[in-house]
């Protein structure tokens, strides 16, 4: 029996209107796990193993970067870059974060996990490097640039006010050389204040 023209318009448009939908959505959820295609975000966290070291000095206010740190591994959907010296994971506190870390990896989140560790020896770097700044240097800000990151926000251990020292001070500096002002591809770095730890367990506001 051939259907009524009306009846195979109504169905043909209610297809279309069921695809439109399920492709708006599929799109909706790509852009929630990368991040949009021209201007995507990068959260480095810079050497996550120092955190035991500050969480003996700061007390409460480990906790306090514990839960933040935890609170991002489980929920940001950006791309996740960890700059880890891979020390074995010692307070209560590094266990579940560490635990946290392993189950966004798990869920398929975007994650890179990256060695680096400032106070290693010569021995431990790559030819022809002697220093682990200049080999940071060379290999993450083209880290970034080939995952479509545009801006990205640091936080970790450890971040000095006054900008005197730090390792979070210093990943800073390396990747604000590497923005659009200074001719390269990022448009903002930034420090993120709720995730670092302050020298001498400062009040990071």
């Amino acid at each position: 029996m051939l259907l009524p023209l009306a009846v195979l318009v109504a169905a043909a448009a209610s297809q279309a209107a069921s695809e439109s939908s399920g492709g708006q959505e599929r799109a909706e959820l790509e852009e929630r796990l990368t991040g949009p295609q021209k201007t995507r975000t990068a959260l480095v966290i810079v050497h996550l193993s120092s955190f035991d070291a500050y969480a003996d000095q700061a007390e409460d206010m480990g906790d306090d970067l514990a839960r933040g740190l935890i609170y991002v591994f489980e929920h940001d959907r950006d791309l996740l870059i960890i700059l880890d010296q891979g020390r074995e994971p010692e307070s209560r506190n590094m266990k579940a974060i560490r635990e946290s870390l392993d189950d966004r990896i798990g869920r398929g989140l975007p994650t890179i996990i990256e060695w680096h560790d400032e106070n290693c020896e010569i021995e431990d770097l790559p030819e022809p490097f002697d220093d682990p700044w200049e080999w940071l240097e060379m290999w993450l800000p083209p880290l970034l640039k080939k995952n479509g990151v545009t801006k990205v926000l640091v936080g970790g251990v450890w971040w000095y006010r006054d900008d005197s020292s730090g390792c979070v001070n210093h990943v800073e500096k390396i990747l604000r050389e590497w923005t659009v002002g200074k001719g390269g591809f990022l448009e903002s770095v930034t420090v993120d204040r709720g995730l670092v730890g302050e020298d001498e367990a400062g009040d990071p506001q």
